[in-house]
């Protein structure tokens, strides 16, 4: 099963594709959260194709950052990338020309 079937199913109310899914926002919280707690950001950019179906899972991960994330200044919020498709790719532009910049000036 890859993600794209275990969003289909979920959609339908499959119980196994939900409990998966659970299973998943378990997983993709617990990743998110630890970055929190290293970096401490203010918001969270999520991207890439699993974001095509972020209705089925966005809120119930910002519901478990909100519940286990400790930050002294509030809620970190979590948001979709304008284009998920690229990104990754834009991001890693914007850091290589930054990076030029500073060697450069």
């Amino acid at each position: 099963m890859d993600y794209e079937a275990l969003f289909r199913n979920a959609q339908k109310g499959d119980r196994l594709a939900l409990e998966i899914l659970d299973h998943c926002c378990s997983v993709w919280s617990s990743g998110i959260i630890s970055m929190i707690h290293a970096f401490d950001p203010e918001i969270i950019i999520l991207s890439g194709g699993i974001m095509k179906s972020a209705a089925l899972f966005l809120s119930e991960l910002q519901r478990r950052i909100n519940q286990y994330a400790w930050t002294p200044w509030g809620k970190v919020q979590l948001i979709e990338a304008k284009n998920i498709s690229n990104s990754a790719l834009l991001g890693a532009d914007y850091l290589v020309r930054s990076s030029m910049e500073l060697h450069e000036g």
